[in-house]
């Protein structure tokens, strides 16, 4: 998940519930975004960053 200021606190919570979590700094997504800066294109810009990582 990108690290907006919620993501410390969803990431506890998808812990809690058993799933692995990872939270990407936006400079690291950052590249990897096509067109402007929308949900849509930031949640294909995470999926794709974190498949690099």
């Amino acid at each position: 998940m990108g690290a907006c200021s919620g993501a410390h606190l969803w990431a506890r919570e998808f812990k809690s519930i058993g799933h692995q979590v990872a939270i990407i700094a936006a400079k690291f997504i950052e590249p990897f975004r096509t067109g402007g800066k929308k949900d849509n294109n930031d949640a294909e810009a995470i999926c794709e960053a974190a498949m690099h990582d």
